[in-house]
């Protein structure tokens, strides 16, 4: 605060100021300032987030009142105020690095010194992605054709959530063309144009087609009851159907899809999307909450705004219309409509997964940057009668399953009850020829270095004189013959957080669950399940809860088998868990408060 009048001179590295080499009292311009007032000498102004009260050279002709424009300050006396009352508002369609897309004005360039200011409430700045897609709770200050200032106004009512949706198999984000219809009379509009089509009229938008000229179509549907199904994309029901509204965008990779539609009705599609509908009411209230939770922190996380949605269709948010709703999806929404899951009094990000191996794990074993969440821990999901059946020594010991002895033990019981025994991927095996797995990891392993290099060390220097061995993270892209595979690391609940892996070449430590299922992926072998059904080709292990034993011929390994549990990252609830705790009468409330320990049911259209 004390420099913000002041012009500066510093010795710099990189971003970070090392020190001051001069203060001058030399003329700058303090650009896209929030302007509280100014009367007479006094400016009151908002200034890289600090309260700051300038003195002007001259008294001002005009009292000014909140609005944004450019200081010029010289020997610390403001000398000069550029305003900028110029405001345009509408619908957030789009938000990138270098331009904003606001309906109606289509993509708009950002000033270089672009400002974000949340003026509701007590006065701060915000980060460049807080401009929410989708909403036009945000005016904008525009000045030579460039955004100088976005005015968030006020809070978000999370009621609609923008969908991206991807091409069939979820291979891309970017589609070549796109084919659609509807069950009504529906129009296609452009920035200036609108067409008008047929119930069951079949119409192609390529990136020729006319109305996409500014960039942008819309497609929606003349009442509200009306759906638009994409012929061009498949998936498990077949073409799929969306409430909402449709949005084409056109840009240099391609078209992007995105359907906006309520919150609510969104979860009518998600539901059946994550859990058989089958299961029950109950189970699917589960779900229903689970999944509101979710999109709500990834709608306020606005991470796909550069694309103008909040999440994808697909499992890297939640899978969303691969089968269609269904009255029960629907109802359950509706009997669950606004809840949420709150810790604090703040809404959680809800993770789930299909099947536990009988205990969950935590957050901070399983994602690279994932940080303890103390409503997600890893837990024995032992029932109550399994309790009262089994060696309380044997309950003592699976409680700490990150020990070696204890975990082989466990995934090998067949004592010990928990609200996943029933269900196929509870336990599973699969016998992995070593020329397999390193064909496998010699496809995938640079890759995964090229990912996220801390993830995959290599050892530079081998154990000596009692000294560990050292791993670093260096390139690597073979690692020569397998020689040995061994578990490094466990965590809670017995998953793996860290292989290693001895070559002839090079000997890796692989870290995470997911390159762990990866590098060790079954492509050409069989899994067994518990009910002894075999599944076939996975380009991912079930999960990261298995022993390994080896087959050694001749002193040479030629096999490895994997036994294990459970299908899924492990964290937070088991969705056949939820059903078994459910056919044991356990109510929705309750099962929700076993899985996110600490929290409480709330609502978000309070």
């Amino acid at each position: 605060q004390l420099y913000l009048d002041k012009g500066i001179h510093a010795k710099v590295c990189g971003s970070e100021i090392l020190y001051l080499t001069a203060v001058t009292t030399e003329k700058i311009v303090i650009r896209n300032v929030w302007i509280e007032q100014g009367q007479g000498k006094q400016v009151n102004a908002f200034v890289s987030g600090l309260k700051k009260s300038f003195e002007g050279k001259f008294p001002l002709s005009d009292e000014i009142d909140k609005v944004v424009g450019d200081i010029t300050v010289e020997n610390q006396k403001v000398v000069q105020i550029s305003l900028k009352p110029d405001i345009i508002q509408g619908k957030v369609l789009q938000s990138g690095k270098d331009f904003i897309e606001v309906e109606g004005y289509g993509k708009i360039p950002l000033d270089q010194d672009y400002k974000i200011y949340k003026i509701y409430g007590e006065l701060s700045m915000e980060s460049t992605n807080s401009i929410l897609v989708g909403y036009d709770t945000t005016d904008f200050v525009v000045s030579g054709g460039k955004i100088s200032a976005a005015l968030i106004k006020e809070s978000i009512k999370a009621e609609n959530i923008r969908v991206l949706i991807k091409t069939t198999d979820y291979t891309g984000y970017y589609h070549n063309e796109v084919t659609l219809t509807s069950d009504e009379e529906f129009t296609i509009q452009g920035k200036k144009n609108k067409k008008t089509y047929a119930a069951g009229e079949t119409v192609t938008i390529n990136p020729d087609y006319e109305l996409l000229s500014d960039g942008r179509v819309k497609v929606e549907t003349a009442s509200e009851k009306g759906k638009i199904q994409l012929l061009s994309v498949k998936r498990m029901s077949g073409n799929p159907k969306y409430r909402g509204s449709i949005e084409i965008a056109k840009d240099a990779n391609g078209l992007l899809i995105v359907n906006e539609l309520p919150l609510e009705e969104y979860l009518y599609a998600v539901i059946p999307s994550e859990m058989p509908t089958y299961y029950g009411m109950e189970p699917l209230k589960v779900q229903a909450v689970c999944a509101r939770s979710y999109a709500y922190r990834h709608l306020l996380a606005n991470s796909l705004n550069q694309y103008g949605a909040h999440v994808d269709d697909s499992v890297s948010y939640q899978v969303y219309n691969n089968i269609s709703e269904n009255e029960d999806s629907i109802l359950a929404v509706k009997d669950t409509y606004g809840q949420v899951i709150k810790y604090d009094e703040e809404v959680i990000t809800a993770y789930y997964f299909s099947t536990s191996c009988g205990h969950t794990t935590m957050p901070e074993y399983v994602w690279a940057n994932g940080q303890p969440i103390p409503y997600l821990k890893g837990k024995l999901m032992a029932t109550e009668n399994s309790k009262e059946v089994s060696s309380q020594e044997s309950i003592r010991l699976y409680q700490d399953l990150s020990k070696e002895e204890n975990f082989r033990k466990f995934i090998k019981d067949d004592d010990v009850v928990t609200y996943d025994s029933e269900f196929d991927w509870y336990r599973w095996n699969t016998t992995l020829n070593i020329e397999d797995v390193q064909k496998n990891i010699d496809e995938k392993l640079s890759s995964r270095y090229q990912a996220n290099p801390s993830l995959v060390l290599t050892m530079v220097k081998p154990e000596q004189g009692g000294k560990e061995a050292v791993f670093e993270s260096v390139p690597v892209d073979s690692i020569g013959k397998i020689v040995d595979i061994a578990v490094k690391k466990r965590e809670a609940g017995g998953i793996i957080t860290e292989l290693l892996i001895t070559g002839s070449k090079n000997t890796v430590v692989v870290k995470t669950e997911y390159n762990i299922r990866l590098l060790l992926a079954p492509k050409n072998s069989k899994i067994v399940r518990k009910d002894l059904s075999e599944v076939n080709g996975l380009s991912l292990l079930p999960s990261a809860f298995f022993v390994i034993d080896k087959t050694v011929v001749d002193n040479k390994l030629t096999s490895i088998t994997l036994t294990g549990g459970g299908y899924g990252h492990g964290v937070g609830m088991s969705q056949n868990g939820v059903k078994a705790m459910a056919d044991q009468g356990k109510s929705y409330e309750t099962i929700v408060s076993y899985f996110y320990e600490g929290t409480k049911l709330g609502f978000i259209y309070e």
